[in-house]
């Protein structure tokens, strides 16, 4: 029960301060004492007594009510009804509403990513954007398509044309290109051991070699699991420092490391 009168005793004081009326002292007395508990049941005692009790303690200040200075708000009301009536511009209808799909982006420098702007409503006359940026040796927009130039951060502005004074805010992140691989020498041939296949090294191949470097139809297996028994010769691919361009997965070709056969097969 006393939230309720809590409640009300908020609201009428709402009402005298937005209306500017002011009460007799016994009205303000009474609104003061609502915020309490005992103020609260007082108020409900004094609201449910008959009309004949009340009639013998009337208010003593009832008189000093003041009645002047109640504001009427009438040019604000004027100004609302004069907005609302006046007619629809459809001739040069404005932006009422920009979005973008990004509030924030991350590019790596040198790359692009493009930004989707919408606009209500559909029939605006002018949907033209500018896109500026707060630091363009960082990052560029253009069209919607925001490009990163160096390393930092900077923000994109997204505004209207046509005097709608819409504007969105993108903030961009630039980070740093990793650094290219740094090419790294040709070894020499150490005639095998150290575990990268090239022309020339002795080795020992366990397992079958190919007629061809698809693996398509095997040749045999002699020479597998012999100790150095096998030399990786000029056949094979070019990146095994070979002479053939271009070959299927066995890469690799040999030959038989005491001379006997030149010519043993693929592997891989």
């Amino acid at each position: 029960m006393y939230e309720m009168y809590q409640e009300a005793y908020n609201k009428i004081n709402s009402i005298i301060g937005n209306t500017g009326w002011v009460g007799s002292t016994d009205f303000n007395n009474a609104q003061s004492q609502m915020s309490t508990q005992s103020g609260a049941t007082a108020q409900k005692n004094n609201a449910t007594q008959s009309q004949p009790s009340s009639n013998q303690n009337p208010s003593t200040s009832a008189s000093g009510t003041i009645t002047s200075g109640i504001k009427d708000n009438s040019h604000e009301n004027n100004k609302i009804t004069e907005d609302i009536m006046k007619p629809e511009n459809t001739t040069n209808r404005l932006c009422a509403e920009l979005k973008v799909d990004k509030s924030s982006v991350t590019l790596e420098e040198g790359k692009s990513v493009k930004v989707n702007a919408t606009i209500r409503p559909n029939d605006a006359k002018n949907k033209t954007l500018s896109w500026g940026t707060s630091n363009s040796s960082i990052a560029t927009a253009s069209d919607g398509t925001i490009s990163a130039k160096a390393p930092g951060s900077c923000q994109i502005v997204v505004a209207t044309t046509d005097g709608s004074g819409l504007t969105q805010t993108i903030s961009v992140t630039v980070t740093k290109k990793p650094e290219p691989p740094k090419p790294q020498p040709k070894p020499s041939n150490t005639g095998g051991g150290d575990g990268v296949p090239r022309v020339g090294d002795v080795v020992t191949y366990t397992g079958s070699y190919f007629y061809d470097s698809w693996g398509v139809t095997p040749l045999g297996n002699m020479y597998s699991g012999v100790p150095n028994g096998v030399v990786i010769d000029g056949y094979s691919s070019s990146e095994f420092g070979g002479s053939a361009t271009r070959t299927g997965d066995f890469k690799v070709h040999i030959k038989s490391a005491d001379g006997r056969y030149g010519d043993l097969g693929w592997v891989n």
